[in-house]
């Protein structure tokens, strides 16, 4: 099962992967048209509508949305969104939103984890995925500030490496592979 975002733009790895899938008979599910689920048993995935119209002009805001939803452990994976898509998901899903460990949007960007999307989201740890020395500056300070205040829990993958994360629904561990 290949899931995938409305975004139709044509690039040849794009094309290279939907020859893929036809070849091996891979279905391709597009959740976007409105909140949708995947249940697999004790662990659902909820897919969040995507912006209205075929593909969005600000391509990061086309990011699936999605929540992983195991026992007590909610994961909150936003892509690249941006602070556009952060106020809509806001407004429009308020306390769904809520999630124990969220995945930075857009690697920590300035443009996003504003003030109300955080608020909705109210995790207790963040993780960053970031290269070490990118050229985008990635995380932004003011991002990382943002995080301090509140208190979350920041793992970052330019500093920590891989994150292993593992639950039993209850009890959340997360592993890193160097720096703490």
């Amino acid at each position: 099962l290949l899931v995938k975002n409305r975004d139709t733009r044509s690039t040849r790895a794009y094309g290279e992967l939907m020859t893929l899938c036809h070849d091996k008979k891979i279905r391709i599910w597009h959740p976007s048209q409105g909140d949708a689920m995947l249940d697999f048993e004790r662990t659902l995935f909820l897919f969040f509508t995507d912006l209205a119209g075929p593909s969005h002009q600000n391509l990061n805001n086309n990011s699936l949305v999605f929540q992983v939803r195991f026992n007590d452990l909610t994961l909150l994976f936003p892509g690249d969104i941006q602070r556009e898509r952060e106020l809509i998901l806001a407004r429009e899903k308020g306390r769904m939103l809520k999630s124990s460990l969220l995945i930075s949007p857009h690697h920590g960007s300035l443009t996003s984890s504003s003030k109300i999307f955080l608020d909705k989201v109210k995790p207790e740890s963040v993780v960053i995925s970031c290269g070490a020395g990118n050229p985008y500056g990635f995380p932004h300070p003011d991002v990382l500030e943002r995080y301090r205040k509140r208190g979350y829990k920041v793992f970052r993958t330019d500093i920590n490496g891989a994150l292993t994360i593992s639950s039993d629904g209850i009890d959340t561990n997360i592993l890193t592979c160097k720096g703490g």
